[in-house]
């Protein structure tokens, strides 16, 4: 198989894409609101850290917290310090580890093939819907990203040159890996290694003393963990952690954070226990969109055209196929299984998506069905500008999908161009994405009571005064935006045993009306993010709560 030669103008087409790629992704960093539950999350682990300036011990609404480990928390309470709390201060850390995703997967592709394979591979990795919405939309795996591929290149670096300067780097981003997820990235980092050298016949004896060197030394570059685990918990077996005592930290890291989330027994369990095989099935398909068909084609490509592959590059494909298979089976058997786990590893498939995209003639009908993919992407984007926006002035926005869609349209007029189809793809994606991060960046912070009872408060001036939240109101959500009062969660306006204090109840709440010494305030709209964008498309306000801020003396 001879390589397909590509035009330097284009590969430089898809670099400069990829500077647009990630320029679009940062959206989210500048927006007054994070776009998720966990995300909230994830900030108030953080908030405490740097409130309490304990980094040591973990704790949720001042209680021992053992659910995961410490370094995406550590990071982005750094980031608190540094730049306060704040949306673009829980986004960066997040942010910049999937964009060292980004430059380790290009470094990779260059590694195994060439700089053409390189640069298309940081572009799929770059505009994939789920890369892109779990850029701003912070969790483990976002760390991953910038963890896992540094190892897998590094890991690969030492293993044929065998300089000591590789094995550190290797262990340090699978020591920080450990201390983000637990023992089974080794799976995603080691398979490909592994699986490779017994496919080229070199799994021997002095490979496994480098492996051993490697593993023993990740683990030293993970004792941060370690000894916080130990100090938190089993220092202190008199501890209650989920009902328990006697719990072992480092027990739980080694078993239950792993095998307990494997097989669902984990006191954090999901609802359904019962196992979907074909779950990340579906689910890869519709977060390595736009590029899903392509790969499946890569799929079909590799099989179809093995002999033909020179040896050096099919050595190549299955250390990708090794690296992607085993923990896409893992994550098939586990009975916790949620869509972001898919993320780290798509850089894999991006890089195999690349190398045939370069290498193999791609037929006519898949770049037709491709432009109509990105036909109904643009089209999408227009829709939703349309709907959402209305006649303001940001519905100004849908010339740009049009415009693009106009250009894409005339272009296939001419026959249809594997380059432009891979152009086409990245831009039809990233309309999507950055009308979905307007919406949220403008439309969504109205219906976000705690943004905007935190601006409320700070408008009225109001400070160092107590306010009980009554009822369900999400408490991530409201601790993450008040930071200049004392705040207390309470089920009933009964609980209350104070004077002189605010309190925000839903406004159906009679309780607290009935109080004569409570005096209303102002009103706020609150909607889960999960309802919002078809609130907005079928304009239903059922799912929209209201709550109302109380003085009483």
């Amino acid at each position: 198989m001879t390589k397909i030669n590509t035009d330097n103008n284009t590969v430089i087409k898809y670099l400069c894409l990829v500077i647009v790629g990630v320029l679009a992704n940062s959206i989210g960093m500048f927006s007054p609101v994070l776009n998720s539950n966990d995300a909230y999350f994830y900030s108030i682990m953080s908030k405490n850290i740097v409130t309490s300036d304990n980094w040591v011990w973990l704790f949720y609404q001042g209680q021992d917290w053992l659910d995961k480990p410490h370094f995406p928390f550590w990071m982005t309470a750094l980031s608190f310090k540094v730049f306060g709390i704040s949306v673009f201060a829980f986004v960066l850390p997040g942010f910049v580890f999937s964009l060292i995703g980004a430059i380790y997967t290009y470094r990779l592709a260059k590694e195994f093939f060439d700089f053409e394979t390189a640069a298309l591979s940081a572009l799929i990795y770059i505009t994939s819907l789920h890369l892109m919405t779990s850029a701003i939309d912070i969790r483990a795996e976002a760390f991953l990203l910038g963890q896992i591929v540094p190892a897998c290149f590094y890991l690969w670096r030492f293993n044929t040159t065998s300089r000591f300067k590789h094995l550190v780097l290797a262990s340090l981003f699978t020591g920080l890996a450990l201390m983000t997820k637990g023992l089974f990235v080794f799976v995603t980092i080691c398979s490909g290694q592994i699986i490779y050298l017994i496919y080229i016949r070199k799994l021997n004896f002095a490979f496994i003393k480098k492996f051993i060197s490697y593993i023993l030394l990740s683990f030293v570059f993970a004792l941060p963990e370690f000894i916080c685990l130990y100090m938190q918990f089993d220092m202190h077996p008199e501890k209650v952690v989920f009902g328990k005592t006697g719990v072992s930290g480092l027990e739980w890291y080694f078993w239950g954070s792993q095998f307990g989330r494997f097989f669902n027994s984990g006191p954090i369990a999901m609802a359904n226990k019962h196992r979907d095989y074909f779950f990340f099935v579906h689910t890869f398909l519709w977060s390595f969109l736009p590029w899903s068909l392509f790969f499946i084609f890569s799929i079909y490509s590799f099989i179809k055209n093995r002999i033909e592959i020179i040896s050096y590059d099919f050595s190549k494909i299955i250390y990708l196929l090794a690296a992607f298979i085993p923990t896409f089976l893992m994550f098939s058997l586990t009975k916790f299984q949620l869509d972001y786990y898919i993320n780290i590893i798509i850089p894999f498939a991006a890089i195999m998506c690349a190398y045939f995209l370069n290498y193999i003639i791609v037929p006519k009908w898949l770049l037709k069905v491709q432009s109509g993919i990105n036909i109904v992407l643009l089209l999408i984007a227009s829709l939703l500008v349309l709907l959402v926006f209305k006649l303001t002035l940001y519905s100004l926005y849908v010339f740009v999908p049009l415009i693009f869609l106009f250009v894409m349209v005339n272009s296939l007029r001419n026959g249809v161009n594997k380059e432009n189809v891979i152009i086409f793809s990245a831009i039809s994606i990233s309309n999507v994405f950055v009308i979905l991060m307007l919406i949220y960046r403008i439309i969504y912070p109205n219906f976000v009571v705690g943004l905007n009872l935190a601006s409320y408060l700070k408008e009225s001036n109001i400070t160092a005064a107590k306010l009980y939240v009554v009822g369900d109101l999400n408490y991530n959500i409201t601790n993450f935006y008040i930071n200049n009062m004392e705040l207390s969660f309470v089920n009933q306006t009964s609980d209350i045993k104070d004077t002189n204090y605010y309190i925000l109840s839903n406004s159906n709440d009679k309780t607290v009306k009935d109080l004569n010494s409570a005096h209303e305030l102002k009103e706020f709209a609150d909607i889960s993010i999960n309802r919002f964008i078809p609130m907005l498309l079928s304009d239903k306000k059922e799912d929209i709560n209201y709550y109302q801020l109380y003085k009483v003396n």
